[in-house]
């Protein structure tokens, strides 16, 4: 009796933290507040059913780099912070903050266990993700026909249209990452014939693409396009059906091409500064390093550079400071400060360009080197590296398609979210903190997946 107690106990709360689990979309809908209550929920179930067993990871290699990367957050932040405890709290706060960044590690380490034991419903997280993109989607259709959302919220600016997030010019990335989620449902979970299935993917993919596009947020509209016609060359390669994979191919440019033409809503404008920017980052970033503290100006052309060009200065400046061991979590906040002498807006730095303190790099990669500096870079890079092996190896296996196409969305996500020259939010920040360490798991244990089209 007390046996079948105890099991009914744990099968139930796998099914609770499976239904947690398949909130994560709607808490990013939420806030951050949600996300960590989600995560807290998540972590504490985890650790009921499985207890220290959760702190196993059966390679030993992950075993030591994921520790290790949360081990060296903690110390760094404390070696660099410690001393000037006494100047003000914000020192006090990074300390903190490097302990209450260990959630993550434990999220890491429940959703790797509950993959280990085939626990996911990865049908039911799934499901989620499609209805709160199509309901996000269809929320900022909404706003875009009628002037404002079906909360009566109204675009922030004119032709940026974010839905219900209003000011927060997060719609694009929330879409980015979610609705290929809302494409693959199709294909896996959808009851109907391929060719049905093959026009609703076209489709849905098409019309995020709109959707993304009057978000206003250039780099989740590039990232989502090439996410998508990655994952269709990708299908293409395991499925190897031509039917409609040259369709893709054939449409995407008609109508990039279209936009460009008729330059609805500035496309065109838009393109040519997208592209001035992301050149001129890529031309500028590396002299940055290569120059140091050392003469270098490049002005930017009229009408093209990117903004966050100032940041990037002064967070390579900063990074020649400690360049090995890193100067702590959230270290530009304060150490910003102290180089410019200001408390924020820009200056002329040494180097010859401006130099700017904002709250974080907008760039993982100089975050990362900033913060961690080179030790902590090559950890977690190498924990990315290392996952995303172990899932091409399993790609390219003679495994299930159906579990190969599962994975798909997981690892462009990533890849894209370590991509070096990519501008973005904070590494440590709450949303993005959460979208790695939730789904690294997943790459190291997509074979572990279970293949079940009931929701639940």
């Amino acid at each position: 009796m007390f046996t079948i107690k105890k099991i009914n106990s744990s099968l139930s709360k796998e099914v609770l933290i499976n239904l947690f689990i398949a909130l994560i979309p709607l808490s990013f809908l939420i806030g951050n507040l949600a996300i960590n209550i989600n995560i807290l929920l998540i972590c504490v179930l985890g650790i009921m059913i499985y207890g220290f067993q959760i702190f196993e990871i059966n390679e030993k290699i992950y075993k030591y780099l994921i520790y290790s990367f949360f081990i060296y957050i903690i110390l760094i932040t404390l070696f660099r912070n410690l001393p000037y405890l006494a100047l003000g709290l914000e020192y006090q706060k990074h300390i903190f903050k490097s302990f209450f960044f260990l959630r993550y590690l434990v999220l890491f380490l429940v959703i790797n266990k509950l993959l280990e034991f085939k626990k996911i419903n990865i049908s039911l997280f799934y499901f989620s993700c499609t209805f709160c993109s199509f309901f996000l989607g269809l929320d900022i259709v909404i706003q875009l026909i009628f002037g404002k959302d079906i909360f009566g919220v109204l675009p922030m600016v004119e032709k940026a249209y974010n839905g219900f997030f209003g000011e927060e010019k997060i719609a694009g990335s929330f879409l980015q990452k979610f609705s290929i989620f809302f494409i693959i449902y199709i294909r896996l979970f959808l009851l109907t014939s391929d060719i049905k299935k093959n026009f609703y993917m076209i489709f849905s993919f098409l019309i995020f693409l709109v959707i993304i596009y009057f978000t206003n947020n250039k780099i989740p509209l590039v990232v989502y396009a090439f996410s998508c016609l990655f994952y269709f060359a990708a299908e293409f390669f395991i499925i190897k059906k031509k039917n409609y994979f040259v369709l893709i191919f054939l449409l995407f440019p008609i109508i990039f091409l279209s936009l460009f033409k008729t330059n609805s809503f500035n496309f065109n404008a838009k393109f040519t500064s997208f592209y001035g920017n992301a050149r001129y980052i890529v031309i500028n970033i590396p002299m940055l390093f290569h120059h140091g503290e050392e003469s270098f100006n490049e002005p930017r052309q009229s009408g093209v550079g990117s903004g966050h060009m100032p940041i990037y200065n002064q967070t390579v400046n900063l990074w020649y400071k400690n360049k090995v061991l890193g100067s702590g979590l959230r270290s530009i906040r304060v150490n910003c400060k102290q180089n410019t002498k200001i408390k924020s807006g820009d200056r002329p730095g040494r180097n010859g360009m401006n130099q700017m303190c904002a709250p974080h790099p907008h760039n993982y990669t100089l975050e990362l080197l900033l913060d961690l500096g080179i030790i902590g870079f090559v950890l977690i890079y190498l924990i990315f590296i290392l996952f995303s092996i172990r899932f091409v190896k399993f790609v390219m296996s003679r495994s299930k398609q159906n579990l190969k196409i599962l994975g798909i969305p997981f690892f462009l996500i990533l890849f894209f979210e370590f991509f070096p020259i990519k501008s973005s939010g904070s590494f440590f920040s709450t949303a993005n903190a959460t979208i790695i360490f939730f789904m690294l798991p997943f790459l190291k244990n997509i074979s572990n997946l279970k293949f079940i089209k009931k929701i639940l």
